[in-house]
């Protein structure tokens, strides 16, 4: 895995990623957003390993994470990086989510522990009623 934290983008999507690709790359080359095909080459673009580095480092701003140097070779074109990009970004959030969801189950369990046998005949009574 090459992102090494979080993706804080609110709008992690592909095409979201596809879109900032393209401004990216059509401003770097004095191109019209609509000149940028992204199922081309970054390489046909004229793209050198400092052009890569550049890309790198800007996408590293604008997500808000580490991402691997190679990003723009290991990911030759703007719909392949942004295919893994937003991949990597869902397969984050969803294991943050698991870990979310673990903590509030310790944060329950924390709470039933506090509570007196005279609640929890309470609240016992009170989910079987609902049943």
């Amino acid at each position: 895995m090459n992102i090494q934290t979080n993706l804080t983008v609110v709008d992690q999507s592909q095409g979201t990623i596809e879109t900032w690709l393209i401004n990216w790359t059509a401003e770097q080359l004095d191109l019209e957003p609509t000149e940028i095909d992204i199922h081309q080459s970054f390489l046909s673009y004229d793209m050198n390993s400092v052009t890569a580095m550049m890309l790198v480092g800007d996408l590293e701003d604008w997500l808000g994470c580490r991402l691997s140097p190679t990003l723009a070779w290991d990911y030759p074109n703007i719909k392949t990086l942004a295919q893994y990009l937003a991949q990597e970004a869902q397969s984050i959030q969803s294991s943050n989510s698991s870990e979310e969801t673990g903590s509030d189950v310790n944060q329950l369990i924390d709470n039933i522990d506090n509570l007196s046998e005279e609640d929890m005949d309470s609240l016992l009574s009170s989910l079987l009623a609902q049943q």
